[in-house]
């Protein structure tokens, strides 16, 4: 994959990198490049792991964040001292 390290992108990076995959399938199927489809399929493909992964991640961590914010609020009532 030419040396791009995947796991080191930020999910915006991985979006922008899935868009132009997909903009230079279609050229290489106006073209009728097969060959050149089908590595950027596995391309895309790895960019997509990679996305899920991250997405993965970030749904843990704001669901984690969350139940460490209720549990440290406590109830829905505000605390007096």
């Amino acid at each position: 994959m030419s040396g791009l390290d995947l796991k080191a992108m930020t999910v915006d990076q991985l979006v922008a990198r899935f868009v132009d995959i997909c903009l230079r399938q279609d050229e290489a199927l106006l073209e009728e490049d097969l060959a050149k489809f089908r590595r950027l399929f596995e391309q895309m493909r790895a960019v997509l792991d990679e996305l899920s992964r991250a997405l993965t991640i970030r749904e843990r961590l704001s669901s984690r964040c969350t139940s460490t914010l209720i549990c440290r609020c406590g109830s829905k009532q505000p605390r007096t001292r």
